[in-house]
C-alpha cells in the first residue's frame, strides 16, 4: 500500500512537472521566439544575412562554448 501511494505521488508530480515545463516553453516561445528570429537566430542555426550570421562570421568559424552567442543559438534551437 505504501509503495502504491509513493507511485501515485510520483506520477502526479511528474504530470504537474510536465504541465509546468510545457507551459513555460510555450510562454518563452511566444515572448523570446520573435526576438531571437529578429536577430537571426533560427532553429537550425543563424539565418543568412542577419546580425546572428554576422556575429558568427566575426568569430571566424569557431564559436566558443559558453559564449553569449552560443547561449542565444542554443535557446533558439530549444524553443523554436
Amino acid at each position: 500500500m505504501i509503495v502504491l501511494a509513493w507511485i501515485l505521488r510520483w506520477i502526479i508530480k511528474w504530470i504537474i512537472g510536465m504541465i509546468i515545463k510545457y507551459t513555460l516553453k510555450i510562454i518563452l516561445k511566444a515572448i523570446l521566439g520573435p526576438i531571437l528570429v529578429a536577430f537571426g537566430f533560427g532553429p537550425l542555426g543563424p539565418i543568412a544575412g542577419t546580425i546572428a550570421a554576422w556575429w558568427q562570421a566575426w568569430y571566424g568559424g569557431f564559436v566558443p562554448a559558453g559564449s553569449v552567442f552560443s547561449f542565444f543559438q542554443w535557446l533558439a534551437m530549444v524553443i523554436l
